[in-house]
């Protein structure tokens, strides 16, 4: 079973390891050269950037991407019930659930598919 909500705190935590690891020895390496790298500027920059990850998961992924998948559970909800019987939703209010999702964006393809579901194979 795959965890996402796992894998980006993972892999969020490994990037600003990594980031806080390489900015002081890239800094010093290219622009301080000859000066060493003090323990307290090795800290401050793994502490930095361990905040930016945690920022970057609460803004980016509990913030818009849980917002979007909201919405794609809200659809199919509203779909489950139209297909259970329930006179709540009409199948004209679920062909206007269309995701509207940009091209390049990364979710696309699966805001497409969705849309292909809902307009085309509930409705054969």
């Amino acid at each position: 079973m795959v965890n996402i909500k796992k894998k980006l705190i993972r892999d969020i935590a490994i990037m600003s390891v990594i980031s806080g690891i390489a900015a002081p020895i890239v800094i010093h390496r290219f622009f301080l050269e000859g000066h060493p790298i003090d323990p307290l500027e090795f800290a401050t920059s793994l502490i930095s950037n361990f905040i930016l990850g945690w920022f970057i998961y609460y803004v980016i992924v509990r913030g818009n991407l849980k917002e979007y998948f909201d919405n794609v559970t809200e659809i199919f909800k509203k779909i489950r019930r139209v297909l259970e019987g329930s006179k709540t939703h009409s199948l004209e209010e679920i062909k206007q659930l269309k995701i509207e999702v940009e091209e390049e964006d990364f979710i696309y393809d699966v805001s497409k598919e969705i849309n292909h579901f809902i307009e085309k194979k509930i409705f054969i």
